[in-house]
């Protein structure tokens, strides 16, 4: 683990065609995403199961399933070249886990490139590749050291992604205008900047690997474009952990190092950057051209195998375990160097973990319609539905569609409880507004029935009840919304008889 005193404390400031089949490996199967490259780097089609040998610790593997995948980016005549899919576009993730797509995310350490006019040498190098350089169907992201990977968008679009580099700047050596108050705070620490500055950055590639990992099981590839850099003593800690984070994850780890800009100086291509890369089936280039570098990674992306065997012996002990993969030929293999075995207590954890994050279809649902907001349309701006469960009107109970106020001002309330304001269609908010609903019961039991308000969270969690006031038709909701924090939420309204339920979900985001 790294410890570097008081700028720990700043590292989770960067934490924050047709469709082919997916490959399945089976339960006990170990996956492995295979690159085999001639003498000149060029990709080997053809090959069979027989052409590989795969140790695990040294011991020979039976190749229980295998598959090769021709990966040139070319779209399926229903494939969406203009697609984009952000953090909350859980109904589109499925494009994401095809194994017949790659995913690519180009990380811009802006603390380890130089200000221009290098920086902006680098910058348009990498904007032109993303333009015409990537296959037609393949996902890229950016980020930097900033970006939470929980807000990685991965997109087809190359003019929008090429405009978020092209927005990028270096800022090596550079720490005047403050870009936010943890850089201020980089001054203070008695390690320095540098060191702070570099422990964000590892920290941010090692949350981004491992959040590719929860996206698909298939291989993915980070392009790290940036000098190389260490932090002190803790530099082989920190390596280690990305290594093990990013084979765990099937993450290959590209380093682009733009050594070769420099005019004077040695250039070694060599550190921690070029470490993490050949221990994650990737490679580390020293070029100034990271155009070509680009070029060179997405061309060995071409072709890939997929490998699955079953260990022998099986071992769930939790221990790190080594795979080697050779073919015959004395071709150039590229593969992940090992796995994490589960131990069986991980197990079961994990089977109740999966339990626990399976949402009921009426929440899920819900939630879904706010992954809908802000995307451009022909028609109408959209706006969210409630979800209502169920939704017979027949019922002996049921819960009519709320209806919602949006309260700015003094005068919003007053109208809205005199009935002379309209109801407000959407579902997104600012912390400074006040939320005024009207709950409508119905049904032979709705005058005896138990109701109750609550708040959850995206997880389906209930983090909280909600004052109301009960009416001759149901109940009134007043929720001033300072106390919340920013996110999506359900608004959770359930009625319960003699015998029968009923319940609604109003899905709101908090801006």
């Amino acid at each position: 683990m790294l410890r570097i005193g008081a700028a720990a404390a700043l590292v989770a400031l960067a934490l924050a065609g047709q469709q082919q089949p997916t490959f399945k490996t089976g339960t006990e199967l170990v996956r492995v995403d295979v690159t085999v490259l001639d003498r000149n780097g060029r990709p080997v089609p053809d090959l069979t199961a027989d052409d590989f040998v795969v140790m695990e610790d040294g011991v020979p593997q039976r190749i229980q399933a295998f598959r090769m995948l021709a990966l040139q980016g070319a779209p399926a005549a229903d494939d969406d070249l203009t697609l984009t899919i952000g953090p909350r576009d859980t109904t589109r993730h499925h494009e994401l886990a095809r194994d017949d797509v790659r995913m690519f995310l180009v990380f811009w350490d802006e603390f380890h490139i130089a200000p221009d006019p290098q920086g902006r040498m680098l910058r348009d190098d990498v904007v032109r590749f993303i333009r015409s350089g990537f296959g037609p169907t393949d996902f890229v992201a950016i980020m930097d050291p900033w970006t939470p990977s929980s807000d990685l968008t991965f997109s087809r679009d190359r003019y929008r992604l090429a405009n978020e580099v092209s927005q990028r700047r270096g800022r090596r050596g550079v720490y005047l205008p403050f870009r936010n108050q943890a850089e201020e705070n980089h001054m203070r620490l008695r390690e320095g900047p540098e060191i702070a500055r570099a422990m964000v950055a590892v920290s941010a590639l090692k949350a981004a690997a491992l959040h590719l990992g929860t996206l698909r099981e298939s291989r993915k590839a980070i392009l790290y474009v940036g000098h190389e850099f260490g932090i002190g003593r803790d530099t082989s800690a920190a390596t280690q952990e990305v290594i093990e984070v990013a084979n765990a994850s099937n993450v290959a780890i590209y380093s682009i190092n733009p050594e070769g800009l420099r005019v004077r100086g040695p250039a070694f291509r060599t550190g921690m950057l070029a470490n993490i890369a050949h221990n994650t089936g990737a490679e580390s280039f020293l070029s100034n051209s990271p155009e070509l570098a680009m070029k060179r990674v997405v061309t060995q992306s071409a072709v890939s195998y997929l490998i699955g065997y079953a260990p022998s012996p099986l071992r769930q002990d939790g221990a790190f375990h080594e795979i080697k993969v050779r073919v015959k030929g004395g071709f150039q293999v590229r593969a992940r160097s090992g796995y994490w075995a589960p131990d069986a207590a991980s197990k079961e954890r994990a089977k109740a973990a999966a339990a626990d994050a399976t949402l009921p279809a009426p929440i899920e649902a819900a939630f879904a319609e706010l992954a809908r907001l802000g995307r451009e349309s022909d028609d109408e701006p959209y706006a969210p539905r409630s979800i209502l469960v169920p939704e017979d009107a027949q019922a002996a109970l049921s819960v009519r569609a709320p209806v919602i106020w949006r309260v700015q001002r003094p005068v919003d309330l007053k109208m809205a409880l005199a009935g002379e304001l309209p109801p407000h269609a959407g579902r997104e908010f600012t912390r400074a507004d006040r939320l005024l609903g009207q709950i409508e019961v119905r049904g032979p039991q709705a005058a005896a029935a138990k109701l109750s308000v609550g708040l959850m969270d995206r997880r389906g969690k209930r983090l909280t009840d909600l004052p109301f006031t009960r009416t001759d038709s149901g109940a009134r909701l007043d929720l001033p919304l300072q106390s919340i924090a920013r996110g999506d939420y359900l608004i959770a309204i359930h009625a319960e008889g003699a015998g029968s339920r009923a319940a609604a979900y109003i899905p709101i985001r908090v801006r």
